[in-house]
């Protein structure tokens, strides 16, 4: 997804569809249908380099007490 101006982050969900997934049952592996629903998120790295620094600035402040 595309973060539009005055976003962090969005979120986007894909249609469910049922999907032939590997499962485990008492050590042998199967296939059975499950829902599975895509997810794709996109962040902006500059909410991420600012956190970063937030935590590396309260472990500075916190080290002087």
């Amino acid at each position: 997804p595309i973060i539009t101006p005055g976003q962090a982050a969005a979120l986007a969900a894909g249609r469910t569809r049922s999907t032939p997934w590997v499962v485990e049952n008492d050590g042998s592996g199967g296939l059975a249908p499950r829902l599975i629903m895509p997810l794709s998120q996109s962040i902006d790295h500059r909410l991420l380099a600012a956190g970063g620094q937030a935590i590396k600035a309260g472990a500075r402040l916190g080290s002087r007490a």
